[in-house]
């Protein structure tokens, strides 16, 4: 959880209020630390779906990145393949936000996200 919080620019002793939703998919207590909610809430080690390269093209600030990830989204052939060899080789979302450095959003999205 610590390399992950230094890799996302996070500070993982930040105290954080969560407001849950119903119907949210994950539980999550109403107060933790980054460092918590990384290491005992939100699966940064699970296997990206393809909304999640959707969003995370919204917050890539380089545009051969951004490029990347909504062609991955895009439904063309191209797209389909860059999908299929980004599970296969990254097998997680930790994987793929390392390979897309300029895209990092804050906490309160990653946690829809992941």
């Amino acid at each position: 959880a610590e390399e992950f919080c230094t890799m996302m620019g996070f500070d993982a002793g930040q105290q954080l209020q969560v407001v849950p939703l119903e119907g949210a998919r994950n539980w999550c207590p109403e107060e933790l630390s980054v460092r918590q909610l990384f290491t005992h809430v939100l699966d940064v080690f699970g296997k990206p779906n393809k909304k999640f390269f959707d969003m995370l093209s919204l917050f890539a600030k380089d545009e051969k990145e951004k490029n990347i990830l909504e062609s991955i989204v895009s439904g063309s052939d191209d797209g389909k393949a860059l999908y299929r060899d980004f599970v296969h080789d990254f097998a997680h979302h930790a994987d793929v936000l390392k390979k897309f450095p300029s895209a990092r959003p804050p906490v309160e999205h990653l946690i829809n996200m992941i």
